[in-house]
C-alpha cells in the first residue's frame, strides 16, 4: 500500500493491486483496508479470498507483476507460480525471505527491494518497461520457474538416489 501511495504522491501511474489470500486473519485484513482508505487507494486495491484455482490461474496469466513484501517467508509458492505465467517477481530482499533467496535466486530471476521507495521505483519501472525489456524480464522469470517443475524435481530425485546407491 505504501509503495502505491508513493507512486500516487509522485503522480506516476498506479497499477491495480490484487491482494490474494486463501484466508485473511480478520485483524490483518482490517489493517490493510484501513491503509487502503488512509492512502486514498480504494479504487486501486482489491481483496480476494478463497479464489478457485481457475480464477487464480487467470490472475497470474493477466498479471504483469507478482509481489511478495513478506520479511519472513520460508519459500514463496505464489511467487514461483506467478513466474510460471511470466509475471515479473518483485520480492523483499532479506536474509529470511525465501522468495529472495530460493525462488528468484537473489535477483537472478526477478527483482528485490529493501525500502518502500525502492519498491515504488521498481513497480514503476516494470509497469513502464518497453515491450523488449518486459519480454526479457518475463523470460527470466519463466526460466526461474522451471527449476520448480515436476520434471526438474524428478531429475533431482533420481540424481539424489544415484548418489546414495
Amino acid at each position: 500500500m505504501k509503495a502505491l501511495a508513493e507512486l500516487k504522491s509522485t503522480r506516476r501511474p498506479i497499477p491495480k493491486l490484487y491482494v490474494i489470500a486463501h484466508h485473511f486473519t480478520p485483524w490483518y485484513k482490517d489493517w490493510l483496508i484501513s491503509l487502503t482508505q488512509n492512502f486514498g487507494l480504494y479504487q486501486y486495491v482489491y481483496f480476494m479470498e478463497h479464489l478457485p484455482e481457475y480464477e487464480l490461474l487467470d490472475m497470474y496469466t493477466s498479471a504483469k507483476i507478482v509481489l511478495s513484501t513478506a520479511h519472513f517467508e520460508p519459500f514463496g509458492m505464489s511467487i514461483a507460480e506467478g513466474m510460471l505465467y511470466r509475471a515479473v517477481p518483485i520480492v523483499y530482499k532479506g536474509n529470511l525471505s525465501g522468495p529472495w533467496i530460493d525462488v528468484i535466486d537473489k535477483g537472478r530471476y526477478g527483482i528485490g527491494f529493501k525500502l518502500i521507495t525502492e519498491l515504488a521505483e521498481i513497480i514503476d519501472y516494470v509497469i513502464r518497461a518497453g515491450e523488449d525489456e518486459l519480454i526479457q524480464l518475463q523470460g527470466r522469470a519463466f526460466m526461474g520457474s522451471l527449476r520448480f517443475s515436476l520434471d526438474s524435481f524428478q531429475r533431482g530425485f533420481v540424481e539424489l538416489v544415484k548418489d546414495v546407491l
